[in-house]
Parts: structure tokens; C-alpha cells; sequence
């Protein structure tokens, strides 16, 4: 069996309609080891020990939001409920040698109180002192405020008609309090809708990203691919640049039968090995099937194409909902590797098509010479023990070759393109 042992990072070549005369267009190269938000929630009644965080590979993880923290019905200030959870989130990324960067979540779904708490300059400076108090004390990296959502009761909180513009009042007030060197972020409603309820341009200078809830748009397809891209772009439409936009995955399924609904995939795959649940992944969704039942749910296959697209497309990275629902750091191991590693992991509970378990390296010197409007040379450093090597577009596999450069051709002007070449051996 072949076995790729390294890839090349990848980069953008622009061709420019300059002149008919051949030239050396420009090009950019992505920047070695390029991070990208890669950021799980972890809800404290989700775990008792720290033992159980063992589970969790932090590495794999550039922030950790530890949910939720909620708001006090009568002093309207913002409270821990398991401090010493906090604690044995940030001794076990000690413990592992990890850089993750832990935030504490205020709020979440069914959780108040927060247009009495940012109703009044008083009270937004209280909250705000509340928030920043915690950085020393529990040596943490960041706010995240979790208020689904303002102006709106859906969730069954009060909601206030000035919610809008005291949120915005809010953050600001945190951000005078933490200062600028410290992260303040927000979950988003994934719609156009939502955007609309935000003074959007106003936060974009605020926060320093936004969490997208990319998922529960129905319980026949509650991460629909195409509604997560058009959410996205509502949100960069409201004022947000795309670097600052988090792209959701869910870990759990929604169903419109009651036996499958909100079903953590922790519990799907031993289902999946037994032949309970039949899985099958489509252009827009991934989804299993048991006894004529749908489980609409993220699998390993469309976690990679959303990751991918997120490169793609620019945005700032992804995040999960939520962290111990995963089976044996399957989802988390996807979602890492194809936004921030070596981009070749394959489930081994439910493979993706043509990708094989790979231990992957990363090589140098990629360059783009003799650049034309029509054709371009790539040239790469040769990797140690490479017998040959694929040259991508995308996923696409456009041509193999055993040296270390590749001549492309039928290239359009004024166009990017993006390659990457993986070493591999026989």
C-alpha cells in the first residue's frame, strides 16, 4: 500500500492579464505552520474529574470555552457555577504540554438575565469588572458571551427593545476592562436574521472573533453545508471580515424521531459498527439511517470538506459543540488535521473515501518560475525516501511525478489558484 510521508504546503498563484508577452507573475506563499481558530466548547456537566479530560487531545485545540458561566437573577453580575471545573480544565492542558487557550462562556441557550445586566451603564461597568477579575485569578485567555439572543425570547429569557445597542455597550465596557491583549468573543446565531439583531460593524472593532452556531437549522439536516456557507457570508455582509468568523460543527445528531434527536456521536458509532445506523454523505449534509429513520449528523467526511472550505474561502477557523461528546477524539482528530495539520487523518469508525492513514511531514522551498498568463513550473525541495509525488488542486489530484517539479498549463489570467504536492512512497 502506498504511504504518503510528507506534504508541501500550499500556495496561491496569481496570473495577471498584464500584457501578452510572457512575464513573471507575483506569488504568495501561505506562511509555514498558518493557525487557524481551532477552538471546542467543554460544558461542565459534561465531566466530573479530570480524569475524563484525559479523553481530549488539547493539543489538537487552540482554545478551550469552558460553558457555561451564568448570570445572577439578583445581582446581575456573571458567576462561576464550578470553579474547580475551570481548574482541572487548566491543569490537564498543563499536564499535556499544551498551548490551548482557555475562555470562559457566559450565557447559553436558556440562560438570562443579560438585558437587565446591560441596561445600564452601572450595571455593563459591574459585569465588565466581574469579567476582567477572573483573568488572574483563574489565568485564563479570554470572555466569550453566549446570549441567544438579543431582542428575542425564542429561548424563553427576558429581552429588552434597546438589547441591540446595550450589547454592543457591553462589550465595549469588557473591552475597556480586559484591555486589548486579552480575547472577547461571541457565539452567533448562524442566519442573516441574527446578524441583523446585532450592531454587527460595531463589534467587528470590539471582538476578536465570532463563534458561529453552524448547526440545529431543522432536525432533517441540522448542518446543512449550503446554509453554513450562506450564513457565513451574511455575517461578513453585517461587518465582520471573514478572519474573524468560526465556522460551528456539531458533535451530536438531531432527528425527527425521538429515539435518534440531540444523539451524542459518542453513542452513534458503536450503532455505526454494529450495522444499527447506515451512513451516507452528500453534497450538502451527512446523515445515517436506521429502521427508515434519518440522523441528520456531521461525519468525519463532511467535517474535511467544511474544514477545507473554511481555508478556502479565508475565514478564521472552526469550533465544535461540544468536546466529550466525541468518540475516541474522532471528530476533534478531523477537525484539527484538516484545518491545522497534516491533512490526511482518516477515521478509522467511518473512513472517507481515498484517504489513507498517513504519518505526514511537512517539506520546503515550494516556488512557482517561468509563471505566464496560460502556464507556470512548480519546484519543490525533494523529501527523504520519496518515490514520487501528487500535485493537488484543491482535493483534486491533477498530475504525479517523480522529480521535483511539475509544469502546469491551461492556466486563465487574472485567476488564483491554489496547489499543494505530496511526497509519498510506493
Amino acid at each position: 500500500m502506498k504511504k504518503i510521508i510528507s506534504i508541501l504546503l500550499s500556495f496561491v498563484m496569481i496570473c495577471s492579464a498584464f500584457c501578452f508577452s510572457a512575464f513573471a507573475a507575483p506569488v504568495k506563499a501561505e506562511a509555514a505552520g498558518e493557525q487557524y481558530v481551532c477552538l471546542g466548547y467543554l460544558a461542565d456537566w459534561m465531566f466530573d474529574s479530570q480524569s475524563d479530560l484525559r479523553a481530549i487531545d488539547f493539543n489538537k485545540l487552540t482554545h478551550v470555552n469552558f460553558a457555561f458561566s451564568l448570570i445572577n437573577s439578583s445581582t446581575y453580575l456573571p458567576e462561576i457555577g464550578s470553579p474547580s471545573k475551570l481548574v482541572m480544565i487548566t491543569n490537564e492542558i498543563a499536564r499535556q504540554g499544551a498551548d490551548t487557550k482557555v475562555m470562559i462562556s457566559i450565557g447559553g441557550w436558556g440562560a438570562g438575565y443579560f438585558c437587565e445586566a446591560c441596561n445600564s451603564a452601572s450595571r455593563r461597568t459591574a459585569f465588565a469588572n466581574r469579567c476582567a477579575s477572573w483573568f488572574d485569578q483563574y489565568n485564563i485567555a479570554g470572555i466569550d458571551l453566549d446570549w441567544e439572543y438579543p431582542g428575542d425570547g425564542v429561548a424563553g429569557i427576558s429581552y429588552c427593545s434597546n438589547d441591540k445597542t446595550d450589547f454592543t455597550a457591553l462589550m465595549q465596557a469588557i473591552r475597556n476592562a480586559i484591555g486589548s491583549n486579552r480575547l472577547l468573543t461571541m457565539a452567533g446565531g448562524a442566519s442573516a436574521s441574527r446578524a441583523s439583531q446585532l450592531e454587527c460593524s460595531k463589534l467587528a472593532g470590539i471582538l476578536d472573533f465570532v463563534n458561529l452556531m453552524n448547526y440545529d437549522y431543522n432536525s432533517t439536516n441540522h448542518a446543512s453545508f449550503s446554509q453554513t456557507k450562506s450564513s457565513a457570508q451574511a455575517w461578513v455582509n453585517a461587518g465582520f471580515s471573514k478572519k474573524q468568523i468560526n465556522i460551528g460543527l456539531p458533535f451530536y445528531a438531531r432527528s425527527t424521531s425521538s429515539t435518534w434527536d440531540w444523539m451524542d456521536y459518542v453513542d452513534l458509532v458503536p450503532r455505526i459498527l454494529n450495522g444499527q445506523i447506515t451512513v451516507t454523505t452528500v453534497t450538502d449534509e451527512s446523515y445515517g439511517m436506521a429502521n427508515g429513520q434519518k440522523i441528520s449528523f456531521d461525519t468525519p467526511e463532511q467535517i474535511r470538506k467544511k474544514d477545507l472550505w473554511v481555508k478556502e474561502q479565508g475565514y478564521g477557523g472552526v469550533m465544535c459543540w461540544e468536546l466529550m461528546q466525541d468518540y475516541n477524539g474522532d471528530l476533534l482528530s478531523t477537525m484539527y488535521d484538516y484545518i491545522n495539520g497534516s491533512g490526511t487523518y482518516n477515521s478509522p469508525y467511518i473512513p472517507i473515501p481515498g484517504i489513507e492513514n498517513n504519518t505526514v511531514a511537512l517539506v520546503t522551498n515550494l516556488q512557482a518560475t517561468n509563471v505566464t498568463q496560460t502556464s507556470a513550473r512548480l519546484t519543490w525541495t525533494a523529501s527523504a525516501d520519496a518515490d514520487y509525488y501528487q500535485i493537488y488542486s484543491g482535493s483534486t489530484l491533477v498530475g504525479t511525478t517523480s522529480s521535483t517539479s511539475y509544469n502546469l498549463s491551461g492556466l486563465t489570467a487574472s485567476t488564483s489558484y491554489t496547489y499543494k504536492v505530496r511526497a509519498c512512497t510506493n
